[in-house]
Formats: C-alpha cells, sequence, structure tokens
C-alpha cells in the first residue's frame, strides 16, 4: 500500500525489465547478456506496456492517474491499459524502440529474461500483485 502513481508506474516498468543480468554497470544494461546493451531507461520502457497491462487491475486510479500525468488526457475509463498505450505512443512519437525485438530478443530469450528477473526480489515484491515465472513470461513474451 502507499506510494504515488508515479512510484506504482515505476515498479510497473520495472517489473522485469532487465532481467538480473546487470554486468558491470557503466550506465547501460547487457539484457541477458551476448553483448546486447541495452540502456536503463529503454529497458524498462520494452517491456512497460506489457507490465502496465498486468498490473493495471490492481491499481486502476494510478494507473489512470499516470496516464493523466503523461498525456494531459483523461484517459478512456473502459481502456484495460491506458498507460501502456500512452507509453508506446510516446515511445513511438520519439523513435525509440518498443519492442523486445527491436534490440535483438526473441522468444527463445525468453527463458533466461524470465530466471534473471525472478532474481530481482528487492523490486518483485514492491509489485501491486504477486508475481511469478508464468507472470514474468507472459510479460517478456507480450513485449517481443
Amino acid at each position: 500500500g502507499g506510494g504515488s502513481a508515479l512510484d506504482a508506474a515505476k515498479v510497473a516498468a520495472l517489473l522485469g525489465a532487465h532481467g538480473g543480468r546487470v554486468r558491470d554497470y557503466q550506465g547501460s544494461h547487457p539484457l541477458a547478456g551476448e553483448g546486447r546493451f541495452v540502456p536503463h531507461g529503454i529497458a524498462c520502457a520494452l517491456t512497460a506496456h506489457a507490465a502496465f497491462g498486468v498490473t493495471h487491475a490492481a491499481l486502476p486510479d494510478r494507473h489512470r492517474e499516470a496516464t493523466r500525468l503523461l498525456t494531459g488526457r483523461e484517459p478512456d475509463p473502459d481502456d484495460p491499459n491506458p498507460l501502456g498505450a500512452a507509453m508506446l505512443s510516446l515511445m513511438k512519437r520519439i523513435g525509440t524502440p518498443t519492442r523486445l525485438a527491436d534490440v535483438g530478443y526473441d522468444a527463445e530469450d525468453v527463458p533466461a529474461l524470465v530466471a534473471g528477473a525472478e532474481k530481482q526480489h528487492r523490486l518483485l515484491s514492491c509489485a501491486p500483485l504477486p508475481v511469478d515465472g508464468r507472470l514474468l513470461e507472459r510479460v517478456f513474451r507480450e513485449s517481443l
């Protein structure tokens, strides 16, 4: 309980965003290694749409408030993922990659991403719903 809409958005975006495979941090994260380096903010953003899609039901008011702050507009009350849609729209407008596939990941990478993300107890314990491997897998697959 507690926290702001921005806190909820941060937790949702961090829900497995970098898979726990950060080595020698110098301003970028290797997601699952193999020489693929993705800046931290992009790593969080790439899974944000899917993460917000699963966390919206747990904190709909916070997600709608964060959407209002991001877009300056009232979100459609029937939209099951307004914050995710707002985030994707912003990413497209500024030319940022929007999917894990845009930075070289595919379905074969999902198990390693899930395994790494499951080690992020400090982050996952802040999520507004229980997080397990199945939920993380869903987030990563929907982020491809």
